[in-house]
């Protein structure tokens, strides 16, 4: 087989150099910055939905949600903050404070330059200090909530707000957190299961290369002014193609007629006014065409099932080629950059190194938040030949010392706008020893799950 928490600062490239043989010779292969040696380990984790800050060793992360409504209470806004001493030290240091130490503020828009339409500091005593919820332990852990009632009265509309929040210490110091929009209201009006609200957007492409892949993403925005809940199971996304806009007529390919592993789990999910969701549906096109789909363009359909019930829409026309497929050493995914290669790098004494990265770099404006396995980010297999390698299917690959100790325990990384990051592997060129010129692949798991060519070497005797 080959196969969210955020950056705590901006990392730069750290670049290392070593005496460096690779005998590289694939042609095809994307360049690969020459001054990047090492990999520069695991990056710091990264926290999905949380605001970070910084002191010194202590790391700060603060996270703002808001709860459904019910017959008993209205929504309500939750704030916790969790502070943890990250030096080697063996005495934990906590923050200093007091009762008191969170407010909220609430704005009508997105500019929060401007003054809010309610803060907590200039409510009454009840509201401006709720009571303070804390899990103690080694770590600086605190909880408080407001009650939306108490904070849009009777005269504030329900609607999106985004939010401010501080966390202030006793010794006078002020930490600045910050939310994008979130859906306010007062009413006790439970979420419904009722779809009528929900607008639904469909797409179906073939994307990538090596292998290509038949991609459909549908998104659910809640357009009404009430929550939904969208329960369903893990496999709740099916595709068909078709000849002819037709459904009543045979499809002449359906996703769900592969023989794939589900959990059988229920998801369960409350969609805000004014939300989104999404739902993904990847099938390699090698999977599509196997059973002798004829080249042309096809209709695509995409039907999602609900505990609630099912939807079903056209998604696009697709073009089915009989085009082949190799793999790339380089692919853009979602704005991320992946680039791979593999160096035969000279040791002392002739103990040499054979080298495996992945350059990964986010060519946009805005933070990206990927995942990678944190015992062993990449899983490099060795082949025989280019043709072997690159295959697909993929083939079989000969033993080597590039998937030893291997797991996919996922941890979320980020990456800053152009910011760069170097995964490695690194297996001793004498596991190889006698193998002559091989080629590589590289597979990393997670979000995004993708496999590159890696280069080629040849291999000491």
């Amino acid at each position: 087989m080959r196969k969210g928490l955020r950056v705590l600062a901006a990392f730069p490239l750290a670049i290392a150099f070593a005496c460096d043989r690779s005998g590289t010779t694939d042609p095809l292969m994307s360049p690969f910055p020459d001054s990047v040696r090492v990999s520069q380990g695991l990056p710091p984790i990264a926290f999905d939905g949380w605001s970070t800050q910084t002191i010194g060793d202590t790391v700060i992360l603060a996270l703002l949600r808001t709860g459904v409504a019910s017959l008993q209470q209205a929504m309500h806004v939750l704030i916790q903050v969790t502070a943890f001493d990250t030096s080697a030290s063996p005495l934990r240091r906590n923050l200093p404070i007091g009762t008191c130490p969170l407010s909220l503020r609430i704005y009508r828009g997105t500019d929060r330059s401007v003054p809010p339409a309610w803060e907590s500091d200039k409510a009454a005593p009840a509201v401006r200090c709720p009571t303070l919820q804390s899990r103690g332990g080694s770590s600086t852990d605190i909880m408080a909530s407001w009650d939306a009632g108490a904070m849009l009265g009777d005269s504030l509309p329900a609607g999106q707000y985004s939010f401010g929040y501080t966390l202030r210490t006793t010794d006078g110091r002020a930490f600045e957190f910050s939310r994008d929009p979130k859906f306010l209201s007062t009413d006790h009006v439970p979420p419904t299961s009722d779809l009528s609200a929900i607008h639904f957007e469909a797409r179906t492409q073939i994307v990538d290369n090596g292998p290509r892949v038949l991609k459909t993403v549908v998104v659910a925005k809640n357009m009404g002014t009430r929550a939904v809940t969208m329960n369903h199971g893990e496999c709740n996304l099916t595709v068909r193609l078709y000849r002819t806009p037709d459904r009543a007529s045979v499809p002449v390919w359906r996703s769900d007629a592969r023989s794939i592993d589900c959990p059988s789990v229920l998801n369960l999910a409350t969609l805000q006014p004014g939300d989104s969701l999404s739902f993904r549906l990847s099938v390699p096109m090698y999977d599509v065409v196997a059973d002798g789909l004829p080249t042309g363009v096809y209709l695509a359909n995409a039907e999602i099932s609900f505990s609630s019930g099912t939807r079903a829409f056209w998604s696009g026309g697709v073009n089915v080629t009989g085009e082949p497929d190799r793999l790339p050493s380089s692919r853009n995914v979602d704005g991320l950059t992946f680039t791979a290669t593999t160096r035969l790098v000279q040791g002392a004494g002739g103990a040499d190194t054979i080298r495996t990265l992945v350059l990964v770099t986010n060519t946009t404006n805005t933070r990206r938040i990927a995942s990678v396995p944190g015992s062993c980010p990449l899983f490099v297999y060795a082949y025989t030949s280019a043709a072997v390698r690159d295959a697909v299917p993929f083939q079989q690959s000969i033993p080597y010392a590039g998937t030893k100790g291997c797991s996919v325990d996922l941890r979320n990384y980020a990456l800053d706008p152009g910011q760069s990051w170097v995964f490695g592997r690194d297996v001793p060129a004498s596991a190889a020893a006698g193998l002559g010129h091989l080629w590589f692949t590289v597979w990393m798991p997670g979000t995004p799950a993708l496999s590159l060519a890696a280069g080629d070497v040849e291999v000491p005797r």
